[in-house]
């Protein structure tokens, strides 16, 4: 299994010198479109407004993962996308162009609790960046157990470097949208983002599609100020189900309470 995964890795290097991996990996998600297969079951839910007009906010596109995989199940809502990585400038320019359908605006910016320049931490494996494990917090990456066991599976390596580069930082709040979903994937900083979304959270309550970390019961608490109750969900029964102790999936839904009763026969 080891080898296998690090036969894989070689040859994504090997791509990636060669400036190849980035159209690889474009083909790879316009595949993922064809075949139905999003990169996360929990973009699943999103079919349940399909045709309807809405709101889709994505921060921390990376590759424009997200786009492909709502778009997967919801063809009417606009999405607007925040990547602070210059790296997925030109993927996200391509995957807006294939996949949003005419709704799609995306920021290269990163969001936080306050409007600020921030240095942006990538772990570099063989010379190859993991734009996608890239964070706010230095000490998080090399801390987290949960991070660094998705590199080794990844990569086949133990052994990281670690890149700096600096970024811009806005808050949510600075755009005055109007979301009806918010998908919060920022590795370790997702708190600070929220903070700085407090009037969105107040005057629009979008549901929140938050990834599942060491800082959940820190979230969950957080939510609750305003009034936002944490679920998981159930892909094949196609509901929400309250979160009675630990939440095992790899996101996790917060719905403010004014959404439970329209949301109806989706919440178990």
């Amino acid at each position: 299994m080891v080898q296998d995964i690090k036969w894989k890795w070689k040859c994504r290097v090997i791509l990636h010198h060669l400036r190849l991996w980035s159209l690889l990996s474009a083909a790879r998600l316009i595949l993922s479109y064809w075949r139905k297969r999003p990169h996360e079951l929990e973009f699943g839910f999103l079919a349940n407004f399909n045709g309807r007009d809405g709101l889709f906010v994505d921060i921390g596109a990376n590759a424009g993962q997200s786009i492909v995989s709502s778009r997967i199940f919801n063809k009417n809502y606009s999405i607007i996308s925040f990547e602070p990585n210059i790296l997925h400038k030109t993927d996200l320019r391509i995957i807006g162009f294939l996949f949003g359908f005419g709704k799609l605006k995306s920021y290269i910016v990163g969001l936080s609790d306050k409007k600020e320049i921030q240095k942006l931490y990538v772990p570099v494996v063989q010379g190859v960046p993991l734009s996608q494990e890239a964070t706010l917090s230095r000490e998080g990456l090399l801390s987290d157990q949960t991070t660094q066991k998705r590199i080794y599976e990844l990569t086949g390596q133990s052994y990281f470097e670690v890149e700096e580069t600096t970024i811009n930082l806005n808050t949510l709040d600075d755009y005055g949208l109007n979301p009806d979903f918010v998908k919060l994937d920022v590795q370790l900083s997702e708190l600070n983002v929220l903070k700085g979304m407090t009037r969105t959270l107040q005057k629009s309550h979008p549901i929140l599609m938050i990834e599942n970390g060491p800082y959940l019961n820190t979230i969950v608490q957080y939510l609750s100020a305003y009034d936002y109750k944490p679920f998981q969900y159930n892909h094949y029964q196609n509901k929400l189900q309250s979160i009675e102790k630990d939440a095992t999936s790899l996101n996790v839904f917060f719905v403010p309470s004014v959404k439970l009763n329209w949301l109806g026969r989706l919440v178990a």
